[in-house]
């Protein structure tokens, strides 16, 4: 890996930078495909860095297309902008991804989610490193924790987040709140030394709208095929996450079925992969049971370009969540992405983005768990249909096009690319130890929550060698850890170990199965999957069917086990 002079000018001219970043995907070239958050922001970094006038070799991690059994593809190379798509930004391509960075000779690293920036750690060598943390991320981790009823989950989200703190020289976040909350995670690294007083190691780049009336792609995909030409259309967008309040939620839609007929709910999203697979199919349930159950449109992940048609087509878009600390520090993508479409929305008011909102009165809003003032809220309305969207529609995207712009949010993004360099404690050898580990006094708890917390990270740069290797000792201590012994059947299925891996997972099932009613779902659901999977390798096809069947009822909409049954001909 190229080293640097650490007082060097960097830019091979005045005023120009190579920047190399590893981030995800970007829409406009991603039409036919599903998007993640990671996706919008790596737009939202790049586009002013070009416009700007840097270059920029940008290797993006697309999770939802594939490109054969080649490693990756050079997509574009347009004046500035050279990218390459890849399958994962993982630890089977961290050799290409170095190679890449290499060759181009960059000034800099950008690191667009915490997972591009576990990679970029290993192979920047002593280039300036800008993490992009976009979420608090051991606020998540709580999140997930309550959700599956295990804090295991802490130790795994700390790993690998105390990579990036290590050794970032500078970052982001998407609001003030989590911007002051990284500094205090700094501050338990060791970071707030002497080395480094005065100096500002965090910025806040809150989630930005491209530009003025952006356009959807021609066609429609809701009105006079899935809902009615004079239906009133909610429409959620995205992922249902740890901290969506279906709990809310769903009450409120019944209310409002109750007392307008034309309403209709249309969700185009669902559960998220190797994340969360218990919220949305918990929604389902209640959906199953609702009297108004044909007035829910449930379509699972649909492409991008079918997302925004439908931005167009409905009446308004809802964003909602349950207090916790990931909403009070983190962000709500799909706010503003519905709003550079024109879209209008109704939203809890807990995160920063939503409190601009509602002192600007750019859409409707409720208390957290209110469902009754959301339902008043949305009823209210649709009667005011269709003044209420176009004026809402109106001045939300004039108000963030003004203050919210790409240009106009990555501003201390751009005024470090004049000159980028690395932290002035960027000696490691210098810093204080603050970190202890609390478990210490408790040799086996200890013991224990290392091996977990190392498993999770080897899961999350790809390597299931030494995933497995640590997860095995974990269960010998923790035999009764539904969690290890599912990730366990899961390297070892990749490992091509299928006879280990069904073993792992018959017992991550029947330990699940006495599982909190809450998570229990879920995790069955995606274990029947697995173990589908494995029967299939088998040759056990009946059984498999048997399987993926069994998924499919606890969580509806699972892509993949569809796929299976369909080449299955079921």
């Amino acid at each position: 890996m190229r080293e640097c002079n650490l007082n060097c000018r960097w830019g091979e001219s005045e005023g120009m930078t190579r920047v190399f970043v590893i981030g995800a995907s970007l829409p406009r070239l991603q039409g036919s495909s599903r998007i993640i958050a990671a996706s919008y922001r790596t737009e939202q970094l790049v586009e002013p860095i070009l416009a700007a006038g840097h270059e920029v070799r940008l290797c993006a991690a697309s999770y939802f297309s594939t490109h054969g059994r080649r490693r990756y593809v050079r997509r574009k190379r347009d004046g500035l902008l050279d990218y390459y798509e890849m399958n994962f930004l993982m630890a089977d391509q961290r050799d290409q991804l170095e190679s890449l960075c290499d060759e181009y000779s960059p000034d800099c690293v950008i690191a667009v989610s915490p997972q591009a920036g576990m990679l970029a750690a290993g192979i920047v060598g002593d280039l300036p490193l800008w993490c992009d943390l976009y979420g608090a991320i051991m606020a998540e981790a709580q999140a997930k924790a309550y959700v599956y009823n295990d804090n295991d989950f802490l130790s795994g989200f700390w790993a690998s987040e105390r990579v990036l703190l290590e050794r970032g020289d500078v970052f982001s976040t998407c609001s003030t709140f989590q911007e002051h909350f990284l500094v205090g995670e700094l501050a338990v690294m060791g970071r707030l030394n002497r080395q480094s007083f005065g100096y500002q190691f965090a910025h806040t780049i809150p989630p930005g709208v491209r530009g003025n009336a952006l356009r959807a792609p021609r066609g429609r995909v809701l009105r006079g095929k899935l809902v009615g030409e004079d239906d009133f259309v909610i429409l959620w967008a995205g992922g249902y996450n740890t901290w969506t309040d279906i709990d809310t939620l769903f009450p409120a839609l019944e209310q409002v079925f109750s007392q307008n007929r034309r309403a209709r709910f249309v969700s185009f999203g669902g559960h998220i992969d190797r994340h969360d697979d218990v919220t949305y199919a918990r929604f389902c349930r209640m959906v199953e049971g609702s009297r108004y159950r044909s007035r829910y449109v449930l379509c699972g992940w649909r492409s991008r370009n079918d997302v925004l048609r439908a931005y167009r087509e409905s009446d308004i878009g809802v964003n909602i969540d349950r207090y916790h600390y990931e909403l009070v520090f983190g962000t709500r993508t799909r706010l503003v992405e519905m709003i550079a479409y024109g879209l209008p929305v109704i939203t809890t008011v807990g995160c920063q983005l939503s409190h601009v909102i509602r002192d600007n009165d750019l859409g409707l809003r409720f208390r957290i768990g209110d469902s009754d003032g959301m339902a008043q809220s949305l009823l209210r309305y649709a009667r005011a249909l269709p003044a209420s969207r176009e004026h809402y529609s109106e001045r939300a995207l004039a108000y963030f096009g003004e203050h919210f712009s790409y240009a106009k949010t990555c501003e201390p993004l751009l005024s470090w690319l004049r000159e980028p360099r690395r932290a002035p404690d960027w000696d490691v050898s210098e810093r204080p130890v603050l970190v202890i580990d609390a478990a210490s006094g408790e040799p086996g708890r200890g013991i224990g929550s290392a091996f977990f917390s190392l498993a999770m990270q080897n899961l999350t740069q790809r390597d299931d060698e030494g995933a497995v290797k640590m997860l095995e000792a974990f269960v010998t201590l923790r035999p009764d850890h539904t969690l290890a012994h599912y990730h366990l059947g899961s390297a070892l299925k990749r490992l091509g170990r299928i006879d280990d891996a069904y073993s792992a997972f018959k017992r991550a099932e029947s330990l699940a199965a006495r599982g909190p009613e809450g998570a229990r779902a879920g995790i069955i659901g995606g274990i029947n999957y697995h173990l589908g999977e494995c029967e299939l390798a088998r040759g056990e096809m009946r059984d498999a069917i048997i399987r993926f069947k069994k998924c499919l009822a606890l969580i509806p909409n699972h892509r993949k086990s569809a796929q299976h049954l369909e080449r299955l001909g079921e």
